[in-house]
């Protein structure tokens, strides 16, 4: 899918199933059309996170803090993402 409501129900679907391939797939597709998207980056550096690959992880960090450290989701990439 190309619209972005649709894109983000996908993901969060995907999270709940824990199909995390399917998840991250639908996560960069999101980065892709809206790069913008702090909170969608969030949830994919917590996603990498998870499975272990901290360094995606953190240069995620670093591109939410660039631009949104002053909002809710970069206090939470601040705090969430070591």
């Amino acid at each position: 899918p190309h619209n972005l409501d649709a894109m983000n129900s996908l993901a969060v679907c995907y999270e709940n199933q824990n199909s995390v391939d399917k998840l991250i797939n639908i996560r960069e597709k999101i980065e892709e059309s809206d790069p913008w998207n702090a909170y969608n980056l969030y949830k994919l550096a917590i996603t990498y996170k998870q499975i272990g690959q901290n360094e995606k992880s953190m240069l995620l960090k670093a591109k939410i803090l660039k631009f949104a450290s002053k909002t809710d989701v970069g206090k939470l990439a601040l705090s969430n993402l070591t």
